[in-house]
């Protein structure tokens, strides 16, 4: 007996490991030059702190279906106004900056995605999201990946 429960935990546990995987939302610079991405964080009842402490990683090493190895950001390569609950980063042509890992998310309607605007600004114009918009700035990589792409 008490095998039989002991398969049926780890059966159980290895059943929930399958379905449990990350989702990270990405901006990658393709463009020539630097740009500036600020974004927003949603209004919550808790006290503001970013999704994810900004990291990157060079754009070539972003595959579907893998763990990356994030870079979190020095201080100085960022700015966080929480009274206005951005934070602002200068990316560098040919890097990724990881803007949110989510959890389980299964959302396409917006629900629990933490920001309500991002911007991207460059050399070639800029791309301004706010609201739903955000969320559908992001092009599904793969189904834990997903990218929104300054050219």
């Amino acid at each position: 007996m008490k095998r039989l429960i002991t398969i049926a935990i780890l059966g159980l546990a290895t059943i929930c490991m399958a379905c449990s995987f990350s989702h990270e939302f990405v901006v990658v610079n393709e463009s020539s030059q630097p740009v500036d991405v600020q974004y927003r964080v949603k209004e919550s009842e808790w006290r503001f702190s970013p999704p994810e402490v900004p990291a990157t990683l060079p754009s070539s090493q972003l595959k579907p279906r893998e763990h990356h190895q994030w870079i979190s950001l020095a201080e100085n390569r960022y700015r966080i106004d929480a009274e206005y609950r951005t934070v602002s980063v200068r990316i560098l042509p040919g890097e990724a900056l990881l803007i949110a890992t989510l959890h389980n998310y299964g959302g396409s309607d917006g629900k629990g995605f933490p920001l309500d605007r991002i911007e991207v600004r460059g050399v070639n114009g800029v791309q301004n999201f706010t609201d739903s918009q955000v969320l559908r700035a992001f092009s599904d990589v793969s189904i834990s990946l997903h990218t929104l792409t300054y050219r």
